[in-house]
């Protein structure tokens, strides 16, 4: 199960990168982890950075016309 969430397409063209058999191993957890991890944690930090009360006034909806 745990390389089913590694086996994005940058973890198989790294493992496929290399010759020896135990690189191209070590390429696919390390590739395949970083991009689970990171991928992960930029998800959290945008979900927090979303809710943040400091919000450029372009992303604030608009005020209706004045009649």
């Amino acid at each position: 199960m745990p390389a089913a969430w590694t086996g994005a397409d940058e973890a198989l063209a790294t493992s496929n990168g290399q010759a020896d058999l135990v690189e191209q191993k070590r390429g696919f957890w390390v590739a395949g982890l970083g991009i689970f991890a990171l991928w992960n944690l930029f998800t959290l930090v945008g979900a927090l950075a979303g809710d943040s009360p400091v919000c450029p006034s372009w992303s604030r909806p608009s005020r209706p016309a004045r009649p």
